[in-house]
């Protein structure tokens, strides 16, 4: 992920035909981890574009989409530089295109935000009234399954349509587990239906 800037051409080029002699046939192309170490954004993917160019490696192709995504809704106005979140116009787009490519959403634990821990707050850019109301559903929704936030949260993600592959970091076995947990977390249309309409506006 850093291919042109931490790690030069040559490592990069190593590097990458040692992950596709195993087999390997996912490459994360996020460009913003070039800014990390000073570069523009533009330094894996050209990288990338090379090798692929040179092996004439006909599979390298897009095949998903990588945004913020979580639950709770972004108000109105909120940014995230230099990351971008999910937002209704690319809902639409993902699911007309559910067949050529995946969504993954990272940042979907909001930081602990689900913990409901003093000291993991809900981030300011998810903050509100509506927020509130969508907070309360997952609790509600959670205690009917038997299952933590977080873990309801990703079970919402891969019920959802389109479906959304949920980006998991785990720094501890019982950290693995509750993960994993939402394979498991099975959720019926009743309840499907709260969880996605809670905190939106009164119908006419």
């Amino acid at each position: 992920m850093n291919f042109g800037t931490k790690l030069d051409e040559q490592g990069s080029f190593e590097l990458l035909d040692r992950y596709l002699e195993a087999g390997g046939r996912f490459i994360d192309t996020a460009n913003n981890y070039a800014l990390w170490w000073g570069g523009d954004g533009t330094e894996s993917e050209n990288v990338l574009g090379r090798w692929a160019h040179r092996r004439k490696n006909g599979w390298l192709a897009y095949c998903c989409l990588q945004q913020r995504h979580t639950y709770l809704r972004p108000v109105a106005g909120a940014r995230f530089d230099p990351q971008l979140a999910v937002d209704e116009e690319l809902l639409d787009c993902c699911a007309s295109h559910a067949a050529d490519f995946l969504l993954l959403g990272y940042s979907s634990t909001l930081g602990g935000g689900y913990s409901g821990r003093p000291d993991r707050p809900i981030p300011p850019q998810y903050r509100g009234p509506a927020n509130e109301a969508r907070l309360s559903t997952l609790s509600e929704v959670a205690r009917e399954v038997g299952a933590m936030p977080l873990r309801l949260v990703y079970a919402w993600m891969l019920h959802s349509a389109p479906l959304a592959l949920p980006l998991v970091s785990a720094g501890s076995l019982r950290q693995l587990d509750e993960n994993l947990g939402a394979l498991e977390s099975i959720l019926n249309a009743g309840q499907m239906k709260r969880l996605d309409e809670a905190g939106d506006p009164p119908k006419d």
